[in-house]
């Protein structure tokens, strides 16, 4: 699994890192998910998992690449991305370091859903095989990280209710996972409510 290797193309401007309180939520969110294995690192040492914030209509706030291994993040393990093109492949990000690998990813469910304020990419090998084609699910010819990843996933998230159908199922990425609403309770909600009782979905 080539997990963690950034596959776009980015600008890196060095700055100040997000602060405490506009990271604060997220990072709780990402501490729960990290004691459930949801997102941490491979033997291999390559981090799998990030979660983001939308802080503007056109800015977000995301776990910055290879930080699985740390349990609690710093606010400079967290990164701007202030410019953004699918379709160029390209991410502008501000802050102390690179942004995670599936920006992209992140990327294409804010732009197809306004109101959603929050993302998480987790893996759990058992969700994803048990919900595959049964949450709505990317095509499994599209791969983690890429163009033709965010494309098909902004394509599908434009037909969803963010309140309805708000988990998604990357076919082409085994295990991963896509999770987003517009409050941070929902989020937590929804995933956990999926690890804890999932004969009930």
């Amino acid at each position: 699994m080539n997990e963690g290797y950034i596959k776009f193309d980015y600008k890196f401007i060095d700055s100040l890192s997000p602060t405490y309180e506009i990271i604060e939520d997220v990072n709780g969110l990402r501490t729960a998910l990290w004691d459930r294995g949801l997102l941490g690192i491979l033997p291999d040492g390559i981090s799998f998992g990030n979660i983001s914030k939308r802080v503007s209509e056109s800015t977000f706030v995301i776990s910055g690449s290879n930080t699985g291994k740390y349990r609690i993040l710093s606010p400079d393990h967290y990164v701007y991305v202030n410019e953004s093109d699918i379709s160029s492949n390209l991410v502008v990000c501000s802050g102390k370091i690179p942004p995670s690998s599936e920006s992209l990813t992140h990327l294409a469910v804010y732009c197809a859903l306004p109101s959603v304020r929050f993302v998480v990419h987790f893996h759990n090998s058992k969700l994803w095989s048990k919900f595959l084609n049964i949450f709505p699910s990317t095509s499994p010819k599209a791969k983690y990280g890429t163009v033709e990843l965010a494309n098909e996933l902004r394509s599908l998230c434009k037909t969803l209710n963010p309140q309805i159908d708000n988990i998604v199922i990357l076919g082409g990425h085994k295990e991963g996972i896509v999770a987003f609403a517009e409050n941070i309770g929902s989020l937590r909600k929804q995933i956990f409510s999926l690890l804890d009782c999932p004969k009930q979905i």
